[in-house]
């Protein structure tokens, strides 16, 4: 997990230590300590790290600003973890009933949820049809294979009372 704060690449300067100047937080191409750290963390939640927080030590907006960053992060992680135990569950043990719940449901977030779980149901109907189909068939079997049982006993059951009364 990266934090918000660790070492990076300045644009200016390219080295690790972000070009502050000595007792100051702005960089020589004026840009703060905070600023540099918002670029890192974005730059990460870009390049798919969604392990990037904050280091919370920040007050005030950039405070604010940091904690909004972390639960962007987090949502994006849980929605990684939650496809993947659905991925597992319907395509792999074939569970056609799990679906996904992310937690947030609003805005974005509900319609990703939304899209998805509606993808699974479409995949999953065919399968789904052609089972009840097959479990109907099986269903018709056995009741022809009663009915044949039924018959045969009734058969076996004349042969018995005609040969008693002969």
């Amino acid at each position: 997990m990266q934090w918000i704060g660790e070492a990076i690449e300045s644009p200016a300067t390219g080295s690790l230590d972000a070009g502050l100047e000595q007792g100051s937080n702005r960089s020589r191409d004026g840009g703060t300590s905070f600023e540099y750290d918002l670029l890192h963390a974005l730059q990460g939640l870009r390049a798919g790290d969604f392990s990037v927080r904050g280091a919370g030590d920040y007050d005030g907006l950039p405070g604010k600003i940091a904690e909004t960053l972390d639960a962007i992060a987090a949502a994006n992680q849980r929605m990684v973890h939650h496809l993947k135990r659905v991925g597992e569950e319907v395509g792999r043990e074939g569970r056609t009933r799990q679906r996904l719940k992310f937690g947030i449901s609003h805005g974005a977030w509900g319609e990703i949820e939304d899209a998805i779980n509606a993808l699974i149901d479409d995949l999953s109907w065919p399968l789904t049809a052609v089972t009840r189909a097959i479990a109907a068939v099986a269903r018709r079997i056995r009741r022809i294979l009663r009915i044949g049982e039924s018959l045969s006993l009734i058969k076996s059951g004349k042969r018995i009372a005609s040969a008693l009364c002969a």
